[in-house]
């Protein structure tokens, strides 16, 4: 199964693990997705993924790097809400 997270970021399992991926374009505009991690659950994907997107934000102290977080966890909440209805539209 492949969740795209965003036009970045994407979580693929298998049997026993969640991956999460890195979408990367190289020179010759090929792109290529590179897994940054393992994880044992989806809840540990997702709270990966919401500190890799942090790091990339441009806060200059706690304060805005903590609205950052919790802006990318909105996002999450967002996506994750789409993805249930898909699902239920789909007949899952």
């Amino acid at each position: 199964m492949v969740i795209k997270l965003d036009d970045v970021y994407s979580i693929e399992s298998d049997t026993y693990t969640y991956n999460l991926k890195r979408k990367r374009t190289k020179e010759d505009a090929k792109s290529e997705s590179y897994e940054i991690h393992y994880y044992p659950t989806l809840e540990s994907a997702l709270q990966a993924y919401v500190i890799e997107v942090s790091k990339t934000q441009d806060a200059k102290d706690v304060k805005g790097w903590i609205t950052a977080i919790k802006e990318t966890q909105d996002e999450l909440r967002q996506t994750c809400k789409t993805l249930t209805k898909e699902l239920k539209n789909a007949g899952a």
